[in-house]
């Protein structure tokens, strides 16, 4: 009957400590997500936040590594890690606060499941690439989103709806990516843009 107990204390000791570091992770990864949503508007805290996220990712990597590990916590761990990487690449490409050039379609609806961000399409099929906006709280962003099963150069041409200012580049847009194109933080009443043309090249 000891050496039960004894077992069935060690094992749950080890259970609650894996739990723990999961649980720790997914704290860090929590409040990190909460400061961006508070923090939308500043930039500089959202670089901040963005190196925040990479440095967590590192932390979850390293521990995955760590050979105490059973199955179960390895597998948690990397689920996690997945979920960090997601939000670091939305925290970079939708908040326009890293040097994060593009991000993958699917990486932005996993971080979201997360941040509960406002995603809508408001041009479908009109251009070779569609626009989306991502909104979270007074800030709103509009993206490029490349659909199709090309590669391109896009050029692109936009104005704001007051007629007010106006905007152009060119850039990279791979298959099922999105990227930045403008956000209102400058502007924080200008929460929406028309794109008066998009021009892609393949590549």
């Amino acid at each position: 009957m000891k050496i039960y107990i004894f077992i069935s204390a060690f094992l749950m000791l080890s259970f609650s400590k894996e739990n723990n570091k999961y649980n720790d992770f997914d704290s860090q990864l929590t409040q990190i997500v909460n400061e961006f949503k508070s923090n939308i508007m500043d930039k500089d805290k959202c670089k901040n936040l963005y190196r925040k996220a990479d440095y967590l990712v590192d932390e979850i990597e390293n521990s995955i590594e760590d050979d105490d590990n059973s199955e179960y916590e390895n597998n948690k761990l990397i689920e996690l890690k997945k979920q960090a990487e997601a939000v670091e690449e939305f925290i970079g490409s939708v908040g326009n606060s890293s040097n994060s050039m593009f991000v993958k379609m699917d990486l932005i609806y996993l971080a979201n499941k997360r941040i509960n961000s406002t995603i809508v399409t408001t041009l479908r099929d009109k251009f070779c690439a569609d626009i989306i906006t991502i909104s979270i709280n007074n800030y709103v962003t509009t993206m490029a989103f490349n659909k199709t099963s090309s590669n391109y150069t896009v050029a692109y041409k936009w104005k704001l709806s007051s007629a007010t200012k106006t905007g152009s580049g060119n850039m990279g847009l791979p298959i099922n990516c999105v990227r930045h194109i403008y956000d209102n933080r400058e502007a924080p009443t200008e929460k929406h843009i028309i794109i008066t043309s998009i021009n892609c090249t393949p590549i």
